[in-house]
């Protein structure tokens, strides 16, 4: 979306205050170095600068979420966050004088729907509505909002709502800075609510996927039992099924009328750009809207909890619990006990859920943390038993570590490790244009002044011992809240019924004059960097198979070292039970918990990461403590001790974790049944230890795996600010790397190091796909489905028009299958497809699609999808959207720090030397729509595929599936392999 006359803009949409001195708050020894604007309307504009790519990402926030929807319309504000996509007068719109009277009256008989009870009247009421939707949809652009981002380069476009804070963000090209401001003040200029009745539909989708999400339920019933009065209890997000089925045009429209308001909402940018040309530019966007005195907040305040309120869930996935206890909000002195009480307790390695539960393994897992809000806070703690284990038994086991806490059984040293890891991990995420943006977001919203926020590090410093046990024993006694939630149907929820929806119009050949003149808006442009790995990384690979590569950290002083082997469960299957046997091993110096209390106290950690083709072990932290944690690292690995009773109990958690994936429904469609697609049966997710093998293996034999992996051949990556020469000799001090030394090292000669080689991986050979329907039995409201077909093998020059295939189709909301299956016909809430190319050279192309609907849609949904797939349909306007967004992505996007390594070692397996990226920048600007079409036909169209499905067998309509291919019903244990 390049380019308006920019003063056509202002004379018509702005109110320009000309000569206003926009002068800055800042703030003192603020890592953030945030800038404060305040404009004359009121509107907060919150801008910290961060120069690591050609981006800035952005937010625009309102204080207004589901805890200020009327208590009789709840989800207001989660539906108005929706239809703020949908455009105003002049973006979204052929005409708006003709279409504007229809969604009046649209509106008008909504309100009538509501006040209607009988089910006749109410069906030919909302037929009335549907056929007056058409018309009007006659008049209406969709997602013209998500093509104006999508040829401006944004990425990300998105929004969501939570208790008191709705929120719009976008990643943004920092040249396109002035078109997406006159884009982003069009929105908020004039609401329109367009194509509604289309997008209510994505609305119950929502809904009815929250109902089959275990994990949401508990979490809205443990909200339910803490706050009785207050609406962060009383109601949800989304909202009621009474309230969806009788939703009101006219009150959302009173509500962003109320609350989107300047005074009451905040700009925030953090990135490439510059702060004081960037105000002027908000100024001149926004300027135009006028304050207004929003309404106060009130609640009734909630009572004292004095004994446990226990609720309980059901559903099909894994038993678990959630307990918690109710604080003051976030701006009250009690929030810093809070942290601190929650830091003891789960930092991820050293606190006493980490070491005297997790290590233990007494449960499967157990977790606590915060939980911030304006009015009130919470401390959470999740658990999972393990097997054989009840849930009020893994209640006592939390009791006991919370009696801990209020005694003050912990080391001394733990609370100021604690905080120089918490501080780590605050320094970590200054490195990501996005956590600095949410950090601002959240203090703003939830009226956190920003003094408060970045003091906490110091504020925490001067907490003692003493105040801590204090608290703990004043506050976490018998007045928690404890959801416990069983594997059972839940008998109490109610699917939404939504009322048959004739599809609508989405002309998405035509175009607003208002996007028309923004595509015009003249814009410096960024000419794309690719990575020179000659030049940009350091490397050394050695004749003896070892690789040293590094990268220079000149942005703070953060260390990652990653020991990366190419290999996996395919080459050895008993070495991913080996690397989980590592996380709860110690060695003959040190105790499993001594080993994780001395990283702690490096304020450094060790990560694994595993497949079936690779390994990575990853050690980060302070680069001040970087040869104490590599020496801490080189001695575990060299002498991991095996323990027969740690052994035991972690075969018992791998069994239950098993059985717990089998109840899993990401893991039964993602992994299981995606994984039997491709190869069968018999493939790399079930390629593991039988139960009783793993029962028959030694600890010692686990052990000697782990012991063998520094002298088998690997690679280590280096991010940090030592020099190469430092690294050298830091590396050279290890026997596995006698006569490593820097020169030796310079000059590629081994030493004494003769690595051997590693065991050549079990081939499992990907199968062909095609003329079959795989059917997994599940208990949910909706229905799950993928397409998946095997396509060419492996070719650099397929990567650009895949790219590109894959913008045009699925790269978003303003892609072909949003458009089609959403947007006009409104059959799923969520809606993604690619052909994904491969990791590795050996391997193909897949097309991989999706759709979540609802069970009596599924033969629609099945029949629209497979028409997309099978016959590309043409648009000008979105290609060249989709065109413009993969070039300008291209443009602006910069590989850095670690993920240089990475790429690095990623396109070594694909038999590449050189940046992909640049052939696909060279070739896609060439491609036309009868390319793409072209390659569409060549490629996918006659692509046999297989159709995976994941649903409630009795909702299934089997007939229409059959003419996909032969049925296959499958268990989980075929499709898990155990």
């Amino acid at each position: 979306m390049k380019h308006l006359n920019h003063l056509l803009l202002l004379m018509t949409f702005t109110n320009v205050l000309i000569g206003q001195d926009l002068k800055p708050k800042i703030y003192p020894n603020d890592p953030f170095k945030l800038q404060e604007f305040t404009l004359k309307n009121g509107l907060t504009v919150l801008i910290s600068e961060y120069h690591n790519s050609p981006r800035f990402y952005s937010m625009i926030a309102t204080k207004a979420g589901s805890k200020n929807d009327p208590a009789d319309a709840t989800g207001l504000a989660h539906y108005l966050e929706h239809m703020l996509f949908k455009g105003s007068d002049k973006l979204g719109s052929k005409d708006y004088k003709k279409e504007a009277p229809l969604i009046q009256e649209i509106s008008d008989m909504y309100e009538v729907y509501r006040k209607t009870t009988g089910d006749a009247q109410r069906k030919a009421i909302y037929h009335k509505i549907d056929s007056l939707s058409g018309v009007a949809a006659k008049f209406a652009i969709a997602n013209e909002y998500d093509k104006a981002t999508a040829a401006l380069g944004c990425k990300g476009s998105n929004a969501f709502t939570s208790f008191e804070q709705t929120v719009y963000v976008n990643d943004v090209p920092s040249n396109e800075l002035l078109p997406w401001l006159t884009l982003e003040g069009e929105r908020f200029r004039k609401l329109v609510l367009r194509l509604f009745h289309t997008e209510l539909e994505a609305v119950y989708e929502e809904k009815n996927r929250g109902l089959d999400n275990d994990e949401r339920k508990v979490f809205e019933s443990f909200f339910e039992q803490m706050f009785k009065n207050h609406p962060y209890g009383t109601q949800t997000t989304i909202g009621t099924i009474p309230h969806l089925k009788n939703p009101s045009m006219k009150e959302i429209m009173a509500y962003f009328q109320k609350y989107y308001v300047p005074n009451n909402m905040a700009i925030i940018l953090s990135g490439d750009l510059n702060a004081a040309e960037a105000v002027k530019l908000i100024e001149e966007k926004f300027g135009y809207m006028q304050p207004k005195s929003v309404p106060t907040f009130t609640f009734l305040a909630e009572s004292e909890i004095t004994s446990p309120r226990i609720a309980h869930v059901y559903g099909p996935e894994s038993e678990s619990m959630m307990m918690g206890y109710r604080f003051p909000g976030i701006s009250s002195p009690e929030t810093d006990l809070l942290k601190m009480m929650v830091m003891i307790l789960t930092n991820g390695q050293a606190g006493l859920f980490d070491l005297n539960l997790n290590q233990k393994q007494k449960v499967q897992n157990t977790e606590a943390f915060d939980f911030y809000m304006k009015d009130y806070s919470c401390m959470l703690i999740n658990a999972k038993p393990k097997s054989g284990q009840s849930l009020d038994e893994v209640l006592q086991l939390i009791k006991t570590q919370l009696s801990n806490l209020k005694t003050g059984n912990f080391p001394d040293w733990l609370m100021e490790a604690s905080i120089d890891n918490f501080e780590l991990q605050l320094t970590k995420q200054l490195e990501n244009n996005d956590s600095r943006a949410n950090e601002i977001m959240n203090a703003f919203t939830s009226e956190e002044t920003w003094e408060h926020h970045i003091g906490i590090i110091n504020r925490l410093r001067k907490i003692t011992k003493k105040q801590v046990t204090d608290f703990a024993s004043q506050n976490l006694n018998d007045n928690y809240v404890l959801v416990q939630k069983h594997i059972g149907e839940d008998t109490s929820t109610v699917k939404v019924v939504k009322p048959a929806i004739t599809p609508v119009d989405v002309n998405r050949e035509d175009q607003s004059p208002f996007l028309s003149n923004l595509l015009k808006i003249k814009t410096s442009p960024i000419e794309p960097v690719f990575i020179n790995f000659d030049k940009d990384l350091q490397k050394k690979e050695l004749k003896n198979g070892l690789g040293i590569y590094s990268s220079k950290n000149n942005e703070n002083a953060t260390f990652e070292l990653n020991y990366l082997y190419e290999m996996g469960s395919n080459n050895d299957m008993i070495l991913p039970v080996a690397l989980e046997y590592l996380k709860f091993a110690g060695t003959d110096k040190y105790p499993p918990e001594k080993i994780k209390e001395e990283f702690f106290k490096l304020a450094c950690s060790f990560e694994i990461v595993s497949n079936e083709y690779r390994t990575s072990l990853m050690v980060n932290g302070l680069d001040k403590n970087f040869e104490k944690a590599l020496g801490l690292f080189e001695h575990l690995l060299s002498n991991v001790k095996g323990s027969p009773e740690i052994w035991n109990d972690l075969v018992n958690t791998i069994l239950k974790n098993r059985e717990d994936a089998k109840l899993n429904k990401r893991e039964i469609l993602q992994n299981g049944l995606t994984n039997y697609a491709k190869f069968g049966p018999q493939n790399p997710f079930t390629h593991k230890l039988s139960s009783t093998t793993l029962k028959e293996l030694s600890p010692e034999k686990v052990a000697g795996v782990i012991r063998d992996l520094p002298h088998t051949t690997h690679s280590l990556l280096y991010y940090g600010p030592q020099s190469t020469e430092n690294l050298y000799k830091s590396l050279s001090s290890y026997s596995r790397f006698k006569g490593l030394t820097p020169a030796a090292i310079e000059e590629n000669k081994t030493g004494d190091i003769h690595p051997p080689a590693i065991t050549p991986p079990e081939i499992i050979t990907e199968q062909n796909t095609g003329s079959q329907v795989l059917i997994v039995d599940y208990d949910m409201k909706q229905v799950e489905i993928e397409w998946i077909g095997k396509g060419a093998p492996f070719n650099v020059d397929m990567l650009p028009p895949t790219r590109l295939y894959n913008e045009y189709m699925g790269g978003g909301m303003s892609s072909i299958l949003f458009q089609e299956l959403r947007e006009s016909k409104a059959l799923a809430y969520t809606v993604s497809g690619r052909y994904l190319p491969p990791t590795r050279k050996t391997q193909s192309f897949y097309l991989l699609t999706y759709i979540g609907s609802q069970s009596d849609k599924l033969g629609e949904a099945v029949k629209s999808m497979t028409n997309l797939i099978q016959e590309i349909p043409p648009s000008d306007l979105t290609f060249s959207a989709s065109k413009e967004s993969l070039l300008s992505g291209i443009r602006n996007e910069r590989i850095t720090r670690s993920q240089l390594l990475l790429t690095y070692m990623q396109i070594k397996l694909l038999g590449l030397t050189t940046d992909p990226r640049k052939e696909v920048f060279e070739k896609v600007q060439t491609m036309d729509f009868a390319t793409l079409r072209k390659f569409q036909e060549k490629f996918i169209k006659t692509l046999p595929f297989t159709l995976l499905v994941l649903g409630k067998k009795d909702l299934l309509d089997l007939n229409t599936l059959q003419t996909y291919g032969k049925l296959t019903f499958l268990n989980t244990s075929q499709v898990f392999g155990y």
